[in-house]
């Protein structure tokens, strides 16, 4: 065996090792059930995906980004078709692809790192890359990506963005192979690029990650792009022009793009807090700590003004750009890794209007901070400290991620360790609530929700669940009521709020409160509706209007539900909105007005290129099978022959 084979062969084997190990210590969080996102995302987008128009209709539906993320939403109808709706299926592929995404990362940091030096080193490229590729497979911080059903969105965005880069890196090093560079750079490429930014929107950084790969690994000059112009083509095709197109659009609809109406945050505020939390999730990939990790970072603190500390965490981001540029000859990879870091960052930590802190973000962004101790760590001279090092490091990461697992795993002892881990926190406070409420201890949800209210003081969705719990119970709670209403009047309608709001509607309606009429939920919504901050943001405002429908045809005022219904639709344009008002006009028999409805549905079916086929289709066989079922009521005419008295019988 020579030598060459039997490196290849001892590589082969520890991938596999490190595969299976990443795949054992992660298979006992696999039982813990969807969460959080994955309600509106796959468990109420789900459907039993029996024809090509169902599975048309949840690919093209999803509303938690601009473009859609179709084929993240393809890949949980694939998920769904395997599995139902047992979650343990969607997080196995998510392992799956975790494990992939590795392998891809592997290979294009080898590939890299052999044109980093002048003189390439195929030994030390494989160990850095071995190394790096290792620590993110098993990073504990990994958990709350992989774990997490709906951030197969982040994942499978990072898969195709590596899968994009490694196309760029073939076709880069072939220019003068036509067949390879056709084939990579003008096929393999741009596919890559468009299913990464499908899959979420921060696939849309590949341009600028081609562009750290030319400035840090090739060294591009100007000179070298003017001598070759398919490198020429290359770049401006694929690279400047998507910045330059996304520049525009950022610049034309920028005050849409940066609507803070939904936050109790602003623009100022959020940029002043990232600079804390990028050095958050530096301390959490190179020092992680069980504690500091987990799902629910909303107790971060906002930063309201430019403080000492703010200033000082600026100057050192400052001075990392700088040094990532000074290095770029002397110490390529440690440039490279920065700015991998911060490139990955600037789509979700910058200036868009999401929530302050998800460790998902760090999914694709550690990796760039992780090669960089791998490379220094291998460039010592004795072999046996460094070896024991690396072994430390990944024996350290392998027991952290095994703990993180199977906390995930137990879904009451997760919501416990959540709360116990981030006391702060009301989305882990109100989480470990429901887990009380399904185990009857009342009292115990009392006084959360009790520490819910001091925690969250401008949330009237605390007060508001407290209403829900409260309600079989006849005794009204006036005091509850003119807070809720008092709170909904001054700050945004969260998404707290919003489902409290959801269930107060139904819970009236159904009669389900004896102290709690439609009239108040309707006054509750009503001040909601009247809160400019909701004004300015069409989908909380839509939602709201539909409430309010429903309290009006709860009290049996169909116009007012009608209008009410429409005016929703106006603002959203869901057609979903058309197919749920259409069953409540066959439910009270207007006919003529559930025509008239279907056509709505129908026209905007046509505007959108047969998009919302699947909800025409489901409109017209409620609409048929109402017909059918008030004909088959109708009395039916007598055909016996009248019987003349006194005639022959």
């Amino acid at each position: 065996m020579t030598s060459q084979l039997r490196t290849a062969v001892l590589l082969l084997a520890v991938m596999l090792v490190v595969l299976l190990a990443t795949a054992l210590l992660y298979w006992g969080g696999l039982g813990g059930g969807f969460m959080l996102d994955d309600g509106p995302n796959i468990v109420q987008a789900w459907r039993r995906h029996e024809n090509l128009e169902s599975v048309l209709y949840t690919i093209t539906h999803n509303g938690s980004g601009l473009l859609g993320r179709s084929i993240s939403m393809l890949s949980f109808v694939l998920s769904g078709l395997q599995y139902g709706l047992d979650a343990w299926g969607y997080k196995y592929h998510n392992l799956m692809l975790h494990l992939l995404t590795g392998v891809l990362l592997f290979h294009l940091l080898q590939g890299l790192l052999l044109r980093m030096d002048s003189v390439p080193d195929q030994k030390r490229a494989l160990l850095v890359a071995g190394f790096a590729a290792t620590l993110w497979l098993l990073h504990p911080l990994q958990v709350s990506t992989v774990l997490y059903v709906v951030q197969r969105m982040a994942q499978l965005a990072s898969f195709f963005t590596v899968l994009a880069l490694l196309a760029w890196l073939k076709a880069r090093t072939h220019l003068d192979d036509r067949l390879r560079w056709l084939v990579f750079g003008w096929f393999l490429f741009p596919l890559c690029m468009l299913l990464a930014a499908l899959s979420k929107e921060s696939g849309a950084l590949v341009p600028l990650f081609v562009l750290a790969i030319e400035v840090f690994i090739f060294r591009t000059s100007i000179a070298q792009i003017r001598e070759s112009r398919a490198l020429q083509a290359l770049l401006l095709l694929f690279v400047l022009l998507p910045l330059l197109l996304g520049a525009v659009a950022l610049l034309l609809q920028f005050e849409t793009l940066t609507n803070y109406s939904s936050r109790t945050f602003t623009l100022g505020e959020r940029l002043l807090t990232q600079v804390h939390v990028l050095f958050f999730y530096v301390r959490l990939i190179l020092l992680p700590r069980i504690g500091e990790m987990g799902l629910f970072h909303d107790d971060f603190p906002v930063t309201t003004s430019f403080d000492g500390s703010t200033a000082l965490l600026l100057v050192i981001l400052l001075l990392v750009l700088v040094l990532a540029w000074r290095l770029r000859k002397s110490l390529p990879v440690v440039a490279f890794g920065l700015s991998w870091f911060l490139i990955a960052h600037l789509m979700e930590s910058t200036i868009f209007p999401l929530e302050l802190v998800f460790e998902h973000r760090n999914y694709l962004a550690m990796l760039g901070l992780l090669l960089i101790p791998a490379d220094l760590l291998l460039r010592c001279a004795s072999p046996r400290p460094v070896l024991a090092g690396m072994s430390i490091v990944v024996v350290l990461f392998a027991v952290l991620t095994h703990m993180r697992s199977n906390e995930w795993g137990q879904r009451e002892l997760f919501h416990l360790m959540a709360v116990i881990d981030h006391p702060g926190s009301p989305r882990a406070l109100n989480n470990y609530v429901n887990v009380l409420i399904g185990r009857g201890e009342y009292q115990k949800v009392m006084e959360q929700l009790d520490r819910q209210v001091v925690l969250n003081p401008f949330e009237p969705g605390a007060r508001m669940h407290i209403l829900i719990v409260r309600c079989e119970q006849e005794e009204r709670q006036q005091a509850l009521l003119d807070e809720s209403n008092d709170l909904l009047g001054r700050y945004p309608a969260s998404v707290y709020a919003q489902n409290a709001l959801q269930l107060l509607v139904q819970f009236s309606v159904d009669g389900r409160c004896p102290a709690l009429t439609i009239d108040d939920v309707a006054r509750l919504l009503d001040t909601a509706l009247a809160f400019p901050g909701n004004q300015a943001n069409g989908q909380t405002q839509a939602a709201l209007m539909r409430l309010r429908g429903l309290c009006a045809l709860g009290k049996g005022f169909y116009a007012q539900a009608y209008a009410w219904f429409m005016m929703a639709y106006e603002l959203s344009g869901s057609a979903e909105l058309l197919t749920e008002l259409m069953k409540y006009q066959l439910d009270v028999q207007r006919f003529s007005d559930a025509d008239e409805t279907l056509a709505l549905l129908e026209q905007r079916n046509a505007e959108r290129f047969g998009l919302e086929q699947y909800q025409v289709t489901l409109a017209q066989r409620m609409l048929l099978e109402a017909r059918e079922r008030t004909a088959s009521a109708a009395p039916q005419a007598d055909t016996t022959p009248p019987v003349v008295e006194g005639s022959a019988p």
